[in-house]
């Protein structure tokens, strides 16, 4: 009799797996309980202690955090891993927060299901959490939504190609505007991936150096401008205020910043960086948007990695990778500082961070606060 504890349960409510893949999933060598639907998984639950789900639903449903509930309430471990028809981003995102091991779709090759059996198998084995298949879903991921502005510029240059000098002079420069904002985009998430790899590396930062706040933000804000049609930019830095930071993070801070803002308030309105000294060694810095906010349960989990918080089905159109805070945390906090968000939903969001104060400024205004020595 084949040993129970050692089975493969495969869940097919969403869709039925074709030959090939059922073949592979058989391949590992493990039983392979077919369950047409997740309650008769339920019922198979009681008296089976699988090492492996294979969840079949389609994008967008329920079914994998009832799966991922079901499975946290038991005492065995078993890894879980979800095949749907067509990958989504925001999919891919949940399997990743909800703790499954893989997420594949049906149209891979067969032999991609096995190797995730068997890495599944493994993991399980030495009780160990597979950081490589992080880094590739991480990937693919970033990869997915990078398709996007491309397919947008691609099909502007096509354009511009096949009606050239046929074109009225306020479309073509219309055009031009719509692939250079792609471009943008490309570029911020090629930034987003590269630092976020370097820093799950654990690479430090080079050393901090006094920057000229009001100078770096506006540059930011220029990066920024194109991605921001519906929007107005505005700054309220003082001219003469230093901070003590690395400039590329502190760029990449406030630009992850600022295009959150842009990407949550989707209606436009005004988008503010505010700066202050907050105390004789630190300066607190501000983003203020109008958009659509956040709700209070949901700020707990705001700046881990993968998070997305918003409705996707109010807001569909607001896409990203959940990595942008999560490395606007890492960033400030290997500066010395802290950061946080005040949000009312419909009314918008302020994310604040602290910086330190360049040195040398620090320094003179100790100075000139220290008491007067009496005369001698």
């Amino acid at each position: 009799m084949a040993d129970l504890t050692t089975s493969i349960i495969l869940i097919e409510q969403g869709f039925a797996l074709d030959g090939p893949h059922r073949a592979a999933l058989a391949a590992n060598g493990s039983p392979v309980i077919a369950c047409p639907t997740l309650d008769d998984a339920i019922a198979r639950l009681a008296v089976v202690q699988p090492r492996v789900v294979v969840l079949c639903a389609l994008p967008s449903s329920d079914l994998p955090e009832q799966l991922m509930t079901l499975l946290a309430a038991r005492t065995s471990p078993a890894r879980a891993i979800w095949l749907t028809r067509r990958a989504q981003t925001r999919d891919a995102l949940r399997a990743l927060r909800l703790g499954f091991c893989d997420y594949h779709t049906c149209s891979e090759p067969a032999e991609a299901l096995n190797a995730a059996v068997q890495r599944a198998l493994e993991l399980l084995a030495n009780n160990t959490h597979d950081a490589t298949a992080d880094h590739e879903m991480l990937v693919s991921l970033v990869s997915h939504e990078i398709r996007n502005p491309l397919m947008t510029i691609n099909g502007y240059l096509e354009l511009l190609k096949k009606y050239r000098g046929r074109l009225p002079e306020e479309k073509m420069s219309d055009y031009l505007d719509r692939s250079l904002m792609a471009m943008d985009e490309v570029t911020y998430l090629a930034d987003l991936l590269a630092e976020t790899v370097r820093m799950d590396a654990g690479h430090e930062l080079p050393a901090t150096e006094p920057v000229v706040l009001a100078e770096l933000v506006e540059g930011c804000l220029t990066q920024c401008a194109r991605l921001a049609q519906r929007h107005t930019l505005a700054a309220d830095v003082p001219r003469t205020l230093q901070v003590q930071a690395e400039p590329m993070a502190l760029r990449q801070i406030i630009r992850n910043l600022v295009i959150n803002a842009i990407k949550y308030s989707p209606e436009g309105g005004t988008i503010t960086i505010r700066a202050t000294k907050s105390t004789e060694h630190m300066v607190v810095v501000e983003v203020q948007d109008e958009g659509i906010g956040i709700a209070p349960e949901q700020l707990p989990r705001l700046f881990a990695r993968f998070a997305r918080v918003h409705d996707v089905r109010r807001w569909p159109g607001i896409r990203g990778t959940g990595l942008g805070l999560y490395l606007c945390r890492h960033l400030v906090e290997a500066q010395g500082g802290r950061i946080w968000v005040n949000s009312t939903p419909g009314l918008g969001s302020v994310f604040a961070f602290t910086v330190p104060l360049a040195r040398r400024a620090a320094r003179l205004i100790a100075v000139n606060r220290s008491p007067a020595r009496s005369a001698s």
